[in-house]
């Protein structure tokens, strides 16, 4: 894997504390299950990269309040050092004494840089023992199961304590033991840096001795050895002290040989028992004895071997370039079942008869039961085999382009064409089209901004949902350069208005999803919100906001910065306008356009919803103000994104369009009060169809026809010209028809503005409404003229014999006068017939006249 050599999985998993079968919170709800909360807090965490930490990739909510961790994984611990001391001879030389001195100086000054790191984003370990301190094929040890205190909530949503006995800092006992029995006075998180550099000094003392310290045969004995060391005023005494636990007596550091000298600094600096006096690990990494470690020398020398996959001669091991999280994804995909692989593993489990209740009220509270192993912390781990996955991603001739494809060629190539046609679900979950999918659009995201127009025909064909967070943002032009330091200097804090709002909406936002149901997610949800409030003051917070958030929150989770950056991004792009303090204009244009395309394409339709004065502000208006997050759900919301992303600022109309075009059979029939009753809770939606279809509006659709006075696009001082040309609101409530630029119409047309016009398009139809003298003076090409005027009986047929003889038109343009309305009536009388895609030339006929498009009658090609 790239990442690191020889990676492997593991999973960890702990019980959460159950609560009382009849509490509730201060707002009469049920409470969140405290693994749901461990669930979002752990999330969290899989955002965290460094050289000295194993990255977690994933948790998971399992039953009975079970939670699951995924990390990566090394088959080597700092424990095989103690053993490895072990053997070594009680006469060891005076070399063989200073490089083992070395090696714990370098393990000392990776697990610090880690713990370091950890401390910058407020974490801990809180929980470190030298099987929790992996080493990697390359000798480079790395925190294992970190951040736990974290996970926990500070530890309040386990029932058992965090920290290893006889590694925990006097500090930390005292705590676990006010928390246990002072909980009214303990309320007061505890999560001291400093415990993990008095832990870190007990697991280095153990090493280089090369065996275990023994503080007693019980807890009790334990806790009572460590806090007598609180007795004694000097580090180096309590250093001293601590070697007397051992059960065979050793020698204390030498203070002739150099590097057992720096080694007792370094110890005595950590073993402070006053944590005021204590270093930290920033503090520790600043002594020079740490900072002059050859760091290359000593990791090559740390473990004899490699746990590194062996290759044969005929195949390419297809994980050496994919990382934890890809593999993790693709391990799913291939089979995996992180239950059942749990479970039968795990041994020792109390049979499910000892661990019912005695008794149970009819209230539902429980008396007489027991502990049970499965509420106790297991640091056993599960080691997740990728056999399997290694075996379907071994690289073979045949195969070669499947799995490692190259950028270049590869859309035009037919790979995995039968897949691709197969419904998006089904794509999802085929293990041999995600790896190839998965394996080009890291091509591409690795090539961006360079190759744009790769990253839309990646995206064009489907997005793998392992990569959606990060495709999305590119879709949306977000640099991931300095996006992490820009969110940081946003004010996130400073209350506002709105604060009270988020606090009600917030919570209920997409509830029904174990992770934004997580109090982690609605602390995201609120920064991100706040941010983007704060960062665009002449904007407001209107509801439906924070389902739109919620989206990008959830495919982001690791990335907040990139979460805000897509948000802010999105908004400007497709929702321009919308949350100003008075947006009525810009919504009223949103659905005034909204309708007219509507009737564009299905008129019978739209004259219904008319008739029946049931207009789109009654339903519609949650669809644009959420982008149809608060109409569907997260996992199907996703699907339509994926297409939405690709198109302009006019696709979700056609969204809207394409949905209501798959309800009319039963909105035909339905009356205005079953139409409130109909969309207060819409039937089951076909996403993969809604998608289809309106994509194909989307191309059949006049580009002009749904140009918006209130578009970003048109904001510019260049587009002033264009945004005078498009009517009012007040304008298209009076129409009932799309309207067509003269531009449009020329480039539809293929009209030659020098050199007088070349033929329509055959799939394209221009009548022509004015008398048969204006005709004559001059018409667009290939037109028919069908006088009319608001006396003017209703039109039919509409086509001439040519037309009859072949398939409906894709396009009717009515072209009429500037300062008259007939041409709408006209289109009007079309609409009532069934006429589909209707639309009227905008500015008449006057238009074109200054263009030079136009033709005498006579002159025209004859067909």
């Amino acid at each position: 894997m790239d990442e690191d050599d020889g990676c492997m999985l593991a999973c960890i998993s702990f019980v959460t504390a159950s609560f009382p079968h009849n509490k509730c919170g201060s707002d009469g709800l049920p409470l969140t299950p405290n693994s749901t909360k461990a669930l979002g807090f752990g999330l969290e965490l899989c955002g965290l990269r460094h050289p000295n930490l194993c990255p977690y990739v994933d948790f998971r909510c399992g039953k009975d309040g079970r939670v699951f961790g995924v990390s990566q994984y090394h088959k080597h611990s700092v424990n095989d050092l103690i053993v490895k001391g072990r053997r070594l001879p009680s006469s060891s030389s005076s070399a063989k004494s200073v490089q083992w001195a070395n090696q714990c100086l370098f393990i000392a000054r990776s697990v610090l840089q880690g713990l370091q790191f950890l401390n910058r984003s407020m974490l801990s370990h809180q929980g470190l023992h030298p099987q929790k301190i992996l080493i990697n094929s390359r000798g480079v040890p790395k925190l294992f199961n970190y951040g736990m205190f974290h996970v926990t909530d500070s530890g309040t949503l386990v029932d058992f304590p965090l920290a290893v006995t006889k590694y925990a800092s006097p500090e930390r006992i005292l705590y676990e033991y006010c928390f246990q029995n002072f909980t009214q006075t303990a309320t007061h998180p505890f999560q001291s840096f400093k415990a993990d550099v008095w832990a870190t000094c007990i697991i280095l003392i153990e090493v280089f001795y090369g065996q275990e310290l023994v503080f007693g045969s019980n807890n009790a004995e334990v806790f009572q050895n460590i806090l007598q060391l609180t007795q004694i005023s000097s580090s180096a005494q309590v250093l001293d002290k601590i070697l007397s636990f051992f059960q065979n007596e050793v020698e204390p550091l030498s203070t002739d040989v150099e590097a057992e000298k720096v080694l007792r600094t370094v110890l005595e600096k950590g073993l402070e028992v006053d944590p005021r006096l204590r270093c930290d690990a920033k503090s520790m990494l600043g002594l020079d004895e740490l900072s002059n470690i050859d760091c290359t020398s000593v990791s090559s020398t740390l473990l004899p071997g490699s746990d590194s996959y062996v290759e044969t001669d005929d195949d390419i091991d297809g994980l050496e370039d994919i990382d934890c999280k890809t593999a993790w994804h693709l391990w799913n995909l291939a089979g995996g079942d992180l239950a059942s692989i749990y479970a039968s593993q795990s041994e020792g489990k109390t049979p499910p008869i000892q661990r019912l209740p005695y008794f149970v009220t009819k209230e539902g509270n429980i008396f007489g039961q027991g502990s049970s192993p499965e509420t106790l912390y297991d640091p056993s781990l599960t080691a997740l085999s990728l056999n399997t996955l290694r075996s379907r991603m071994k690289v073979k001739y045949d195969n070669i382009h499947a799995i490692l494809p190259l950028l270049d060629k590869q859309f035009e190539r037919p790979m995995m064409g039968e897949t691709s046609k197969l419904p998006l679900v089904i794509r999802e979950n085929d293990f041999d089209y995600q790896v190839y999918r998965m394996a080009l659009c890291k091509h591409v995201l690795s090539s961006y901004p360079y190759i744009k127009d790769a990253l839309w025909r990646a995206t064009k064909i489907d997005i793998p949902p392992a990569y959606r967070g990060q495709l999305w943002s590119r879709l949306l032009d977000v640099d991931g350069n300095d996006i992490a330091e820009l969110y940081c200097d946003i004010d996130k804090e400073t209350p506002t208005i709105a604060d009270r709002q988020l606090s009600v909406d917030i919570p209920r936002c997409h509830s029904y999803n174990k992770i934004m149901s997580s109090p982690a997610a609605h602390a995201k949800l609120r920064r991100v919100l706040k941010a983007w409030l704060n960062s665009h003051p002449d904007l407001y917070y209107w509801q439906g906001l924070d389902s739109l958030c919620a989206v990008f929150v959830y495919w982001n989770f690791e990335d907040e910065p990139r979460a805000y950056f897509s948000l802010s991004n999105f908004i400007d792009k497709y929702m321009y306008g919308l949350f100003r303090k008075t947006n009525s204009d810009v919504l009223q244009e949103y659905l005034a356009v909204f309708s007219l395309l509507l009737s564009f394409h299905d008129p019978d339709l739209s004259l219904h919803m008319l008739e029946i004065e049931f207009g789109p502000n009654l339903f519609a208006i949650t669809w644009f103000l959420t982008m149809f997050a608060h109409v569907f759900p997260l996992h199907t919301i996703v699907h339509l994104w994926d297409t939405l992303l690709l198109g302009n600022a006019s696709f979700p109309l056609c969204v809207g369009v394409a949905i209501l075009i798959q309800l009319r059979s039963q909105l035909l029939q339905a009356d205005f009060n079953e139409c409130i009753l109909f969309f207060s809770e819409l039937p089951q939606i076909d996403i993969d169809a809604v998608m289809e279809k309106s994509i194909s509006i989307f191309c059949q659709t006049p580009k002009s026809s749904t140009m918006r006075r209130h578009a970003r696009d048109l904001q510019r001082p260049e587009a002033e010209k264009i945004r005078q040309t498009l009517p009012s609101v007040e304008e298209l409530r009076k129409y009932h028809c799309c309207q067509i630029s003269g531009e449009d119409l020329i480039d539809l047309c293929h009209l030659n503005g020098q050199n007088g016009a070349t033929a329509t398009k055959a799939h394209i139809c221009v009548v022509d409404i004015r008398s048969q003298q204006e005709f004559q003076r001059g018409a667009v090409p290939n037109s028919f003229n069908l006088p009319y005027t608001s006396e003017g009986k209703q039109p039919s047929p509409v086509f001439p014999f040519q037309y009859e003889k072949q398939k409906k038109p894709g396009l009717i343009v009515v072209v009429g006068y500037k300062q008259s309305h007939e041409d709408h009536d006209y289109a009007r009388l079309l609409l009532k017939q069934g006429m589909l895609r209707v639309c009227v030339l905008r500015g008449g006929i006057d238009h074109l006249k200054p263009v030079g498009v136009l033709t005498v009658p006579s002159q025209r090609r004859k067909d």
